[in-house]
């Protein structure tokens, strides 16, 4: 079982494929999103912060991790806060 300990930039980029984590760190640089350790994989949570956006998990070592990818995308992008961009 993961820690639930919120990931780095380098913590997402040593524990997932580099097609996984390119998604990633996109989502946390531009869009907010946190990544959290879950055991076998990582947590991603959305920054809108409301009651029915729950957490999508992903796997460290999908099949295939391009198919993985797109499907942590195209779930990412259909929250509402995915074209907001980040704000300091």
């Amino acid at each position: 079982m993961g820690t639930g300990q919120e990931l780095n930039r380098e913590a997402v980029r040593v524990r997932l494929k580099k097609e996984v984590a390119d998604v990633l760190l996109d989502a946390m640089e531009n869009h907010g999103w946190r990544v959290f350790d879950a055991g076998h994989g990582v947590t991603i949570k959305c920054p809108c912060g409301t009651r029915d956006h729950r957490a999508v998990s992903v796997a460290h070592t999908p099949r295939d991790a391009k198919r993985e990818a797109n499907r942590v995308h195209r779930l990412m992008a259909a929250y509402p806060c995915w074209n907001q961009k980040k704000v300091d």
